[in-house]
């Protein structure tokens, strides 16, 4: 989409240049749409629109979790966290000391149904691996166990 136009019933038209930078869709066929001007909207399959929201930065990134989450990297160096619903941002990661965010890429389904590591490349070349809370408490258990340092 580069240009759209708008018409009234009076005749009057207005064109817009706004073009589409990247395309999300869910597994439910939610589609994330993130706009040149940085606006990110959620539309439905039929073209419906259900919510928008600006992203605050000029986004590198952006993708869909399995459990219905909506993330973002960019130029603040800071990974966003969104419900797919109304957009909102649910919490942040801030890697900003390593400058933007120019990848990101979750585990595999083959290797991890559950998704819960995330790989984040930053424009200094530094690669941060993130893993979903409960699970890294869950690996420490178990490794601790198997030390003989918990019961």
């Amino acid at each position: 989409i580069d240009a759209v136009k708008n018409s009234s019933r009076d005749g009057k038209q207005i064109e817009h240049n706004i073009s589409v930078r990247k395309i999300s869709v869910s597994d439910y066929g939610d589609i994330m749409a993130l706009m040149s001007n940085q606006k990110i909207h959620r539309f439905t399959v039929n073209g419906s629109h259900l919510a928008s929201a600006d992203a605050g930065e000029i986004i590198h990134v952006m993708e869909i979790t399995s459990g219905e989450m909506l993330v973002t990297g960019g130029s603040r160096g800071i990974i966003s966290i969104r419900t797919l619903h109304d957009l909102k941002v649910q919490g942040e990661i801030d890697l900003s000391s390593h400058g933007q965010i120019q990848c990101m890429e979750f585990s595999s389904f083959t290797t991890n149904p559950t998704q819960q590591y995330l790989f984040i490349g930053s424009s200094d070349g530094f690669v941060s691996v993130v893993m979903e809370p409960s699970r890294r408490l869950e690996i420490l258990n178990s490794s601790m166990s198997t030390l003989g340092l918990w019961n």
